[in-house]
């Protein structure tokens, strides 16, 4: 959603922080330092190719400047609302296997947030606050609304530390980094704003939420940087079940126009809680996308999101892909389209990864959005999306339940949802 610009504001909130992104909003907790100059430097005006290229996004008020906030504190945030409707009609309300609009027939706030980053010299930080439906949606027992319900309030908390070592011209020198970070899996951001379609993709609403860890980061070049850190477990933030601590190594190359980029990362770790069935085995994941700006009418994106764990009952796994495509009819007039598969394989015995599927092994959407920008920090999107499952576990028309439990019992392998949204940010 908005979240990348309040990420920029803030020194890198949502997903974007870990890959740089196509705007310096997106990336913030990357903001490089000023370049090193010297007398021969000369500064360069940007060409119109490059200022027409960049307005494929908005600007932001806290990322205009991002990269010359080299002092003091400055706050920013987004809301965003929508109205989304489930054409199955489900009598108790569900729209199944989404992460935000995941109700019927509903009216709401899906996120509101409020951020602040400081910096001074060489230590900068910042703290995202969030609230809505969002908030209450995420998470499955060990983050259960009983546990953490303040944690959740909070979206991302960082202290970041440019040490200057290794710095040299226009490469990042190294950089340590510590706190509760969005998990940076997948080409989509947190920021409606700043992803091109309103809902997210089954590779996103799968991955984990929130990491809490530190970091190091160092430039390898002038558009080439990479990243290193320790973590708890997925969504472990309150307290860590899992038998061990993770690691995520990641690589990032970014156009100097920004206009296109390529991240590609690895995570190791045991993500199971500890004395589970499936044993104590590291599962290891592989996330790659990247984003190409044809021209500025035309932007192509695609993700390959694919993991693997050996346990005890066999070798488990997934393999996950999404494409998009982006087309500006007018400065003020976007359209965006999205398909997406995930099929989860695992042995007999095992729990599913993703309990999220509904116990589907094959989940699969298309989607597609128009989006008006009437003025700056303005977006008003209608979207509709198709979701299939290789078995029941869509709600339709009058729902049945389990005479035993009382939950619902899902009667549908697809589903169509219509949605119109409206999101401002500063």
């Amino acid at each position: 959603m908005v979240t990348g610009l309040c990420a920029l504001c803030m020194g890198g909130a949502a997903r974007a922080q870990e890959r740089g992104a196509e705007t310096a909003a997106t990336r913030p907790a990357e903001a490089t330092q000023p370049a090193v100059s010297d007398a021969t430097t000369t500064t360069r005006e940007d060409t119109p190719e490059e200022r027409e290229s960049r307005r494929w996004e908005d600007a932001s008020a806290c990322s205009d400047d991002a990269e010359n906030f080299t002092e003091g504190v400055r706050l920013c945030g987004y809301v965003e609302a929508f109205y989304s409707y489930n054409f199955n009609a489900p009598s108790n309300g569900v729209t199944a296997l989404r992460f935000y609009d995941d109700r019927h027939d509903l009216l709401s706030l899906q996120n509101v947030v409020l951020g602040a980053a400081f910096r001074h010299g060489p230590v900068r930080g910042h703290l995202t606050l969030q609230t809505g439906v969002f908030t209450e949606s995420f998470g499955d027992p060990p983050r259960g609304a009983d546990l953490d319900l303040l944690w959740r309030l909070l979206q991302e908390v960082t202290l970041r530390w440019d040490t200057g070592l290794l710095a040299r011209g226009d490469r990042e020198g190294l950089s340590v980094e510590a706190g509760l970070f969005v998990a940076p899996f997948t080409v989509e951001d947190m920021g409606v704003w700043e992803r091109w379609n309103w809902t997210t993709s089954n590779l996103f609403a799968v991955s984990p939420f929130q990491i809490a860890g530190a970091r190091a980061g160092i430039g390898l070049s002038p558009t080439l940087t990479m990243h290193a850190g320790v973590y708890n477990g997925w969504d472990q933030i309150v307290s860590d079940s899992s038998a061990g601590k993770s690691f995520l190594v990641d690589l990032s190359w970014e156009h100097p126009t920004e206009d296109h980029f390529f991240t590609v990362q690895y995570w190791a770790g045991v993500e199971r809680d500890e004395g589970s069935p499936e044993g104590n085995y590291f599962r290891h994941v592989l996330d790659a996308y990247g984003r190409w700006t044809v021209n500025r009418h035309v932007a192509l994106q695609a993700n390959l999101f694919a993991g693997l764990e050996p346990n005890r009952f066999g070798l488990q796994g997934w393999l996950g892909g999404a494409l998009f495509a982006r087309f500006r009819l007018a400065p003020w007039l976007r359209v965006a389209l999205r398909a997406d598969v995930l099929q989860e394989w695992r042995p007999s015995g095992a729990e599913a990864v993703f309990t999220d599927m509904g116990g589907a092994a094959l989940v699969a959407s298309g989607t597609a959005t128009l989006d008006v920008r009437p003025a700056e920090h303005l977006s008003i999107r209608a979207e509709y999306r198709h979701d299939e499952a290789d078995g029941e576990v869509f709600y339709q028309g009058a729902v049945p339940t389990d005479p035993m439990t009382g939950l619902s019992l899902p009667t549908a392998r697809n589903q169509d949802t219509f949605l119109l949204g409206v999101t401002a940010w500063f």
